[in-house]
C-alpha cells in the first residue's frame, strides 16, 4: 500500500489529526469559546514547561542570546521529527535577532484537520499558542506579530512571525 516508511507515517500523522480535529470540532461546537481559549492556555503552559526540557539539549551560547535566533532553534527541535520524516516543511524566510518569519509549505496536521473540520484554522490558532508559549519562555519581549494559517485555507504555505518587541 505505502512505497515509503515516511508516505506510512504521513498517513497515520493525517489520520490521527482527523480524529483530534473531529473531536474538537464537536467539542467546540457544544462548549465553545471556553473551550477554545483553555486548549489554548493548555498549549501555551506546555510550551513553557517544554522549554525547560528542549534548552538543556541546545547549544548553551543560542539559549543565553534569548532572542528570535533562540525561538528559532528551540522551534527546529521541538519540530525536528516531522521535518526529518518528510511530513512537515518548513524554513526561515528571515533570522535575525529581533525577528524570525516561518514559512510552512508541508503539515500533514493540516491534511487531517482539512478533512475533518470546516474550519481548520481554528486548529492552527489553537495550536499556534505552542510557538508564543515558547517565545514568551525564552524571552518575555518576544511576541508573535503575525501568523496566517494559510494552510488551513488551501493556500500555499503558513506564516508566522517572531519579534523583539521594545
Amino acid at each position: 500500500m505505502f512505497q515509503k516508511p515516511e508516505d506510512a507515517l504521513d498517513f497515520c500523522i493525517t489520520r490521527s489529526h482527523y480524529l483530534l480535529a473531529s473531536w474538537v470540532d464537536v467539542i467546540l461546537e457544544d462548549y465553545g469559546e471556553e473551550v477554545k481559549n483553555k486548549l489554548k492556555n493548555f498549549m501555551y503552559e506546555r510550551a513553557r514547561r517544554l522549554w525547560n526540557q528542549i534548552k538543556d539539549e541546545l547549544d548553551q551560547d543560542i539559549v543565553k542570546r534569548r532572542d528570535a535566533i533562540t525561538w528559532w532553534e528551540v522551534e527546529l527541535k521541538f519540530l525536528s521529527p516531522y521535518i526529518y520524516s518528510g511530513i512537515m516543511e518548513v524554513k526561515p524566510i528571515e533570522l535575525t535577532p529581533k525577528r524570525c518569519k516561518v514559512r510552512f509549505t508541508k503539515c500533514s496536521f493540516i491534511n487531517g484537520w482539512n478533512l475533518a473540520m470546516v474550519q481548520p484554522d481554528v486548529m492552527c490558532e489553537i495550536l499556534k499558542e505552542t510557538e508564543r508559549g515558547f517565545a514568551e519562555a525564552i524571552n518575555p519581549k518576544l511576541r508573535i506579530s503575525e501568523f496566517n494559517p494559510g494552510l488551513a485555507k488551501y493556500e500555499p504555505y503558513c506564516e508566522l512571525t517572531v519579534e523583539m518587541q521594545d
